[in-house]
């Protein structure tokens, strides 16, 4: 079974203060025992120095009766040596014969005494055949040695205290309490984010349902829950958008088959009569293929049409931009469609400055003005009115306003004028001489203003027609 996160950090935190907590009462009761060997030490220490400035001592004239007036200052278990420089026993309070006893240079705290001028080793003597304390300490006339059993009463005199450690043994619950708090607090942060790590990956992500505490973790976890979503929410963006294009891709497809086989089937039976009836006349045979050039016409524009919407939306960056002058456009978009214009009667008002650049493409926004006036023309009635008029400029945009005073559409149809192959024929008649449109050209026109980083808008005028205001970034 898998542990929680707040159980391992518990386990782990209390291991490793309990680790610290040994490692500090065994440092302490090191540091104690050391105390209390230097303190022993320093005791014996000061018992030698006190039997080396006894006289008999420096007059080497020692025995027990000599030297009881100092024994009886000693504690009463104290051993007294003391040794020639060269080893040799002078003097032991345990009334052993001297001559019984070899020589002690070679013993390990009187070797350390003649090297170090001090010394001291825990050893079974081999005299008396029990365990002593041993202290020597080397004089210019003699070597002093000290000792005392190595009993319970030193053993527990040099044994540390157990202060410290029951000292933390009751510490250890308070620090335990808190460490439960620690990983209860770090731990909903990480048991939240386990849980959430486990529904994201199931795709079942409650957003609602992950609250984290209020710790510098808990603003992490929740910064990574407010990244996921965003990142969980442009991805259905993306698939979104990426139905969506798949849908317009085959509606676009769709519309244009529907598109192109009006004028494909028109060519086809225009050119199957012309090669079938051979008893048609001059005149009837040259109407067919006008009709048929119509046609060709009309399947030409859409073509044009389709491949200039799909690179729009496609491939905008790779479209050119350049320095134009906004009037130039609008004089030569004139000039070319001079003879539609006549041919509708039609009147166009201009009112644009002399003076008006931007950085655009000239095919698009070629296409923007030959658009709108070959709408109105097409859908218009024989005589209309077109008016084209730069309104106002601030830095960045020109805002310019194009309207007729033709039927307008019904209210209905204003919302959806833009989409690709819509026509509001209920609306606006159409002339029966004329072919139609693609159903693309305000569609081109609505892509060629955001092109330019514009905005268009349609609406119909009180007074007649429809009336289309646009902005063009300079």
């Amino acid at each position: 079974m898998r542990l929680s996160y707040k159980t391992k950090l518990l386990t782990n935190f209390s291991a490793l203060f309990a680790l610290f907590a040994i490692i500090l009462v065994l440092f302490q009761g090191q540091r104690e025992e050391q105390y209390k060997m230097d303190l022993l030490e320093s005791r014996l220490r000061s018992y030698a120095d006190l039997i080396s400035g006894f006289e008999c001592i420096k007059n080497k004239d020692i025995n027990n009766a000599v030297v009881a007036p100092l024994l009886g200052a000693l504690p009463k278990e104290l051993r007294i040596t003391v040794l020639s420089p060269d080893g040799a026993v002078q003097y032991d309070s345990r009334e052993v014969g001297l001559e019984a006893m070899d020589n002690h240079l070679t013993r390990p705290e009187v070797a350390e005494a003649i090297k170090s001028h001090e010394g001291h080793f825990i050893r079974t003597s081999s005299t008396t055949q029990r365990p002593f304390f041993y202290f020597a300490k080397a004089y210019p006339d003699c070597i002093v040695r000290v000792a005392l059993p190595y009993d319970r009463d030193v053993e527990n005199l040099l044994k540390p205290d157990n202060v410290f450690l029951w000292f933390v043994l009751m510490v250890f619950p308070i620090v335990l309490v808190l460490l439960i708090y620690v990983s209860d607090h770090f731990g909903k942060s990480i048991t939240m984010l386990r849980r959430f790590i486990d529904a994201a990956e199931r795709g079942l992500v409650d957003y609602n349902h992950f609250r984290f505490p209020d710790s510098e973790l808990g603003k992490i976890s929740r910064t990574i829950l407010e990244k996921y979503k965003q990142l969980e929410d442009s991805h259905r963006a993306v698939l979104r958008e990426r139905e969506k294009r798949r849908i317009y891709k085959r509606d676009m497809s769709n519309n244009i088959t529907h598109e192109l086989r009006t004028p494909v089937s028109s060519i086809s039976g225009y050119l199957e009569t012309l090669l079938t009836a051979t008893n048609l006349s001059e005149e009837r045979r040259q109407g067919f293929l006008k009709r048929a050039h119509l046609q060709t016409q009309r399947l030409a524009a859409i073509i044009r049409d389709v491949s200039l919407i799909t690179k729009v939306d496609e491939a905008p960056e790779m479209i050119p931009r350049e320095g134009l002058s906004l009037p130039l456009v609008v004089a030569e978009v004139c000039e070319e469609l001079s003879a539609q214009i006549q041919q509708h009667r039609a009147t166009l008002h201009l009112q644009f400055p002399e003076e008006a650049l931007l950085n655009g493409n000239y095919s698009l926004l070629h296409a923007i003005f030959r658009n709108l006036i070959e709408n109105s023309l097409r859908y218009g009635p024989e005589g209309v009115e077109l008016h084209l008029a730069l309104e106002r400029q601030d830095a960045t945009h020109y805002y310019i306003t194009y309207y007729d005073n033709g039927g307008g559409v019904e209210p209905q149809h204003l919302s959806r004028l833009f989409e690709r192959f819509y026509r509001a024929q209920e609306g606006r008649t159409r002339d029966s001489a004329d072919t139609g449109g693609t159903g693309l050209g305000l569609s081109i026109v609505r892509n060629a203003v955001l092109f330019h980083r514009g905005s268009i808008s349609v609406r119909n005028r009180p007074e007649a027609g429809l009336e289309f205001t646009f902005s063009l970034g300079k």
